[in-house]
Formats: structure tokens, sequence, C-alpha cells
């Protein structure tokens, strides 16, 4: 008796013939049968199945549906395996993929955030009026900066009296109103100029400085008609050292700053060592003038 084996090349498959009558079907003989099969088709591959099953002679219509179930179970198990193993590595794949895309839109977001920041100006409050032009300073856009500038088209907005102040100016300085506003805002041009080189001078690198705080104080100035913020106070960090620089002659029009002048940037630190050094001389020039007053003869 033959059967399907690993020793069976796949081109003697078809000189395999089993018979009815060499066939005792019993439990022991068919499940033997059966695995011998499974093992040609684990050499030889499907095919070699087909064909065996084909060669099978006289077995009774419920052993032929039996094995032909056998072949699809075995099929189904080998594709579903396969299939699986391909999810598994499908899965793997689109995982990775997932997790560079999710790092890549972090870092962008970031990235578009941290633009945000640095370009966007916004001018409604004092606070947000000192930190864009912060921003105008360490870009050294001058030209966005003077944009806030009064100009004589502002001046319907100005109250009465700020206006007939800036034309007894203009009459002074013997010039019309529209070129004593022009003189004024070039006057503050040049101290945008000053700020920022007398930075670079200290050794700040303007691009690197970081905004923390703004300090002001609005007050009602009555002889004009006007609130004013005179001075803002821009607090920034540089290089683990704290300074700041001041925004002058600002006018409230319209519930928002208009115009700036700036003075600076000062270098904390060194202003307390003066201050002190100051004070320490202040008070030996007191206890100096004590001893000169205790031995002083009457």
């Amino acid at each position: 008796m033959e059967f399907f084996s690993p020793e069976h090349p796949f081109n003697d498959i078809p000189k395999i013939m089993i018979t009815a009558d060499k066939l005792m079907i019993d439990n022991t003989f068919f499940i033997l049968q059966i695995y011998e099969t499974y093992r040609a088709f684990a050499h030889n591959g499907g095919v070699a199945l087909w064909f065996g099953i084909a060669q099978i002679r006289n077995i009774n219509f419920a052993l032929m549906r039996y094995l032909i179930l056998l072949f699809l179970l075995i099929t189904n198990f080998l594709v579903f395996g396969q299939s699986k193993k391909e999810l598994r590595s499908n899965i793997y794949d689109l995982t990775n993929k997932y997790d560079e895309l999710n790092e890549n839109y972090i870092k962008l977001d970031k990235k578009y955030n941290a633009l945000k920041e640095k370009h966007s100006v916004s001018f409604d409050t004092p606070e947000n009026y000192a930190k864009s032009l912060f921003k105008f300073l360490k870009s050294k856009n001058k030209n966005e900066a003077s944009k806030l500038l009064i100009s004589v088209d502002d001046s319907n907005l100005f109250s009465a009296k700020l206006n007939q102040e800036i034309k007894e100016e203009a009459d002074r300085d013997s010039i019309s109103v529209s070129d004593w506003i022009q003189a004024w805002s070039d006057e503050s041009k040049k101290s945008f100029d000053e700020a920022y080189y007398k930075g670079l001078n200290m050794g700040i690198k303007w691009e690197d400085a970081i905004f923390t705080k703004a300090e002001f104080e609005i007050e009602y100035e009555d002889d004009i008609d006007t609130y004013m913020i005179d001075p803002i106070k821009v607090f920034f960090r540089y290089s683990n050292k704290d300074y700041y620089f001041k925004i002058r002659d600002v006018f409230i029009i319209n519930d928002k700053p208009l115009n700036w002048r700036l003075s600076g940037p000062y270098d904390i630190q060194a202003q307390k060592l003066k201050e002190e050094k100051r004070e320490k001389e202040r008070l030996e020039r007191e206890k100096q003038k004590e001893i000169e007053l205790q031995n002083k003869p009457y």
C-alpha cells in the first residue's frame, strides 16, 4: 500500500494508487491515511493533495466528502495563518507610520505656535502695546513701529486741549503743525535706533531676548485733557540677566495706546550696584559730617 509522504516526489503523485480493496476503513487506518495525506500536502503543496484525493478509488461518498472537508479546513487554516501574519505586519507598519506622523505634527505645531508668538502683535492694552514694541525692537522692525506714532490724521481724535498744545509748540518753533508732528516722529524713530544699538553695545542679542513683564501707570493730564502713560517699563531677560527699557510719551486715544519714544535699555543689576554705591557714599558723607560736628570746637 502506498501513501502520500515526503518520500514521494511531486512527479510521482499520479502513480500513487489507493484502491478500495487494499483500504481497510477503520478508525486507526483512516487517521493514518489522513496524516499521510496532510504530509503530502505539506511537502508538495495543495495540488499534490488534490491529485492524491482524486486517485482514491472505490471509497464511499461519505469518506470522499470527509477528505474534501479536511482539505478545505487545512487550506483555510493555512490561509488564515498567513493572513493573520500579514495583518500583524500591516498593523505594525501603520502604527509606526502613525507615531511618525504624530511626532511630526507635534513638531510642526510647536513651530507654528513659536512663529505665531513671534509675529503676532496687539495694541489694545498697555501691556500688549509694550510687548508688541518689544517684538519690533527684537526684529529691528522700525517701519512697523513707526505706524504707532501720532500723525496729522490722528488729530481729529485728539482732545481740543491736546490739539491746542501741539499748535502752540509748532508756533514756538515757527513751523506748521504737520511739520512739528513729523519732527516729533523723526525724534521717536531716532530713539528706536539708539535703544537698539545701545543694547548691542551692552552685549544684548535682541533676537534671543525674552519679554518678562511691563509696568505702567495711566495718569490723567489735565493741561491736555488726555490720559497718558509715561513711562511704560518693559522688562526682559537675556543670558540670565534682567534688563528694561522705557516707552515714553504714550497717549491713550480711543482707549488705546498711541505714540512712543524709547530710552534705555538699562541693566537692572548694574543699576542696583550703582544705587548701593551712591547710598553707601551718602551714608559715609553723613557720618563724616557728624564726626566733624562732634569735633568742632564751640
